[in-house]
């Protein structure tokens, strides 16, 4: 009884998925208002479509379209001032006639906001006074009683990500825009040019041909990324000693401290470009699959800086 319950309840919602169909005259009346605003999309609602609304506003701000909720109730003690003058608005409700959503029309409409309704009826008093109307008619809820709000928040969340996202593409927004909008999430990391999290100047662990095996050995303890890179006085990349390169210096020579960088290192080294993405270095099983740390050069070899796996956890 447990899973027909369980599996009714994803067919109703994926057959109201499959079913729904809007105007797509509204529909592009929509999108097109949401790419002449010059103010942040607001998004409101009662209840849980007021749970969707926020959905819906976080979805456009990782988008990189600015995107703020509402809370109707709030909006009559001061949170109108979000509001501007011709402020585009999208209002979710099911029935379109909530007091509180229904209280707000006159001041949206005293500030000729422009209201987009996702709705389910579209002879509403919202529905009446929305510029745009994405109406996805009465659908039977998928709950046992047949009146939680079910089948009809998932059409008002798969209306919402598709505005969402037809505004993002018409705008032309990029991995790079993306990406600085999440800069501490793993999907902005992936997406991040090698260059903006690699670590630089100061930072990189760097030695020449003649640095004695104490040098070596400091300056990979003080750096602590694994390895230190050998460059020439034009900072051109001539190989890598690694800390397994000391290892194996220290099993094979009766006496290691007489070998230079030059019979220590590494030549011709893996090594990544600073305009290669993050995500494209994970999935080279010769990148950081392999190694913890990688010299990242330029044209010419010349070294720019270190990525290293740990910088990328979190």
């Amino acid at each position: 009884m447990i899973t027909q319950y369980f599996s009714s309840v994803i067919r109703a919602e994926a057959e109201a998925l499959s079913a729904l169909h809007l105007d797509p005259a509204e529909v592009e009346r929509a999108v097109n208002l949401l790419l002449t605003t010059d103010y942040p999309i607001i998004l409101t609602g009662v209840g849980k479509s007021g749970l969707i609304a926020r959905k819906i506003a976080a979805t456009m701000c990782s988008l990189d379209t600015p995107s703020i909720f509402l809370d109707p109730t709030g909006a009559a003690h001061g949170d109108l001032g979000l509001v501007r003058p011709g402020a585009v608005v999208i209002a979710l409700s099911n029935g379109g006639g909530s007091q509180e959503l229904v209280s707000l029309l006159p001041a949206l409409k005293a500030r000729e906001a422009r209201i987009i309704a996702v709705i389910g009826n579209a002879e509403s008093a919202l529905g009446r006074a929305a510029t745009a109307v994405l109406c996805y008619g009465k659908v039977g809820e998928a709950d046992n009683l047949g009146l939680a709000p079910t089948t009809s928040t998932t059409l008002q969340i798969a209306i919402g990500d598709a505005l969402a996202v037809a505004t993002s593409a018409s705008r032309g927004v990029t991995p790079e825009g993306f990406s600085e909008n999440h800069p501490a999430g793993l999907l902005g990391r992936r997406l991040a040019r090698v260059a903006h999290v690699m670590r630089k100047g100061d930072d990189i662990p760097t030695i020449s041909l003649e640095s004695d095996f104490a040098e070596v050995v400091d300056v990979i303890t003080a750096k602590r990324i694994g390895l230190a890179c050998v460059v020439d006085d034009d900072q051109r990349l001539l190989g890598i000693i690694s800390d397994g390169d000391i290892r194996n210096a220290l099993r094979r020579s009766e006496d290691p401290r007489t070998t230079k960088a030059a019979g220590l290192m590494q030549p011709n080294p893996e090594t990544v470009a600073p305009e290669m993405r993050v995500g494209d270095v994970l999935e080279d099983d010769r990148g950081l699959a392999r190694h913890l740390s990688l010299p990242v050069v330029s044209d010419g070899n010349r070294l720019e800086g270190v990525l290293v796996a740990i910088d990328l956890l979190g």
